[in-house]
């Protein structure tokens, strides 16, 4: 059989049975009234996540052909896709101004921004449930790298899971269900005025009619945080080899070990990634923002200002501090 067929049966099959499993498992529920204390589901879960392209503040369908040569404010996209929450998938779009990517020495969407994204949406979506089932793109910087697998044996470490499975798309053939989700959103944002980055969540929220697609802002932190996950972990050992692998599992059963194959019909192997013993429910430290350095905060307010419409340039093309002062 075609490997590439072989590999998207199986991301689909993993997605019908984790609806299936929302679907058909009865729920344990702890009620008082009408109000419900906790649910638990049996089963398993499946997410799929990715970045998107990122997306330009300000926007017009009308676009003025002299802001093509300037760069506009930038919004990064990351979508965690919940692909068995019956009964309708549910995509969480992070809307990230550039002025809120975590300062951790990186450019853009490194480790620490991906994960902490993760560990965000997976506390979202749990609802109990006793696998689950992951997806991604072989991006190395973001996702195809050992602190994701780290990160996918201390889920394992804090009982939140007893079983996972962290399947990467084969090269060539990474269009999934969150590349589907995205491209509702593009349809509207390419018809809608965009003057702040606010406007591109309400696009988002209104991308579709069931909810498939939400937003999600960093809120000063309140939205979510960051966390130093590298550094959390620094202490975990190396797989090496990772990117000839395509398929890694961890289970409560061997805590501390990750077994990975390449291909489907491949016999799992296995090593030992942490053999020490550490409180799995402390959290990584948190990380700040990165602010705009006063180049680009000129740069904005020079060159941007003038295509964002008058009530909103302030918002999204203040006028630096420093700048004003001379």
């Amino acid at each position: 059989m075609n490997r590439a067929k072989q590999e998207r049966d199986y991301y689909n099959a993993n997605i019908v049975r984790a609806v299936e499993d929302g679907k058909c498992n009865p729920n344990n529920s702890n009620t008082v009234g009408s109000q419900i204390l906790f649910k638990t589901f049996e089963g398993s879960a499946h997410i799929a996540y990715d970045w998107a392209q990122n997306v330009q503040v300000p926007y017009t369908p009308q676009q003025i052909g002299s802001l093509f040569f300037k760069s506009p404010r930038k919004a990064h996209l990351f979508g965690v896709c919940n692909t068995g929450n019956f009964p309708h998938t549910e995509q969480t779009n992070y809307v990230i101004d550039e002025a809120e990517m975590p300062d951790d020495g990186k450019q853009g969407k490194g480790v620490n921004c991906t994960l902490s994204l993760v560990w965000h949406a997976i506390q979202k979506y749990n609802r109990g449930e006793k696998k689950l089932v992951v997806a991604c793109d072989n991006c190395v910087g973001q996702n195809k790298n050992n602190y994701s697998l780290f990160f996918y044996s201390w889920l394992i470490d804090r009982d939140i899971y007893d079983e996972i499975e962290l399947n990467f798309m084969i090269p060539g053939h990474t269009k999934f269900i969150c590349d589907s989700c995205f491209g509702l959103i593009k349809v509207l944002y390419r018809k809608s005025k965009v003057n702040t980055v606010d406007d591109v969540a309400s696009i988002i929220n209104h991308s579709t009619t069931v909810h498939l697609n939400t937003s999600q802002r960093y809120l000063n932190g309140r939205g979510f945080q960051y966390y130093n996950f590298k550094d959390h972990f620094q202490k975990f050992k190396k797989l090496p080899h990772i990117q000839k692998y395509h398929h890694f599992y961890f289970t409560s059963k061997y805590p501390g070990i990750v077994f990975y194959k390449n291909r489907l019909e491949d016999e799992y192997e296995k090593a030992t990634i942490r053999t020490f013993s550490f409180d799995s429910n402390i959290l990584p430290s948190t990380i700040n923002v990165k602010s705009l350095s006063l180049k680009r905060q000129e740069e904005l307010f020079k060159e941007i200002a003038p295509y964002v419409e008058l009530p909103f340039r302030d918002i999204t093309c203040p006028k630096p501090t420093e700048f004003e002062a001379n």
